[in-house]
């Protein structure tokens, strides 16, 4: 199970490094005449997108610990 986990979470960080990479806007920042063909800035989120990771991840630790108790 605990390699199975690590394949998974290794997967994960792999394909979320890769697409953090397509996230650049093309050309200078301050270049706005093709505004139709840029990409949608996701850094507007982040915070939100972290907290909510945080909450997940201590959620699923509770209840595995409670899992284990009984």
């Amino acid at each position: 199970m605990k390699n199975n986990t690590k394949r998974i979470i290794l997967f994960c960080l792999i394909t979320l490094s890769s697409l953090n990479s397509f996230a650049q806007l093309p050309g200078s920042e301050n270049d706005t005449s093709n505004l139709e063909t840029m990409d949608a800035p996701i850094n507007d989120y982040l915070i939100l997108m972290f907290v909510a990771g945080l909450l997940i991840s201590f959620y699923m630790f509770k209840k595995k610990l409670t899992s284990i108790k009984n």
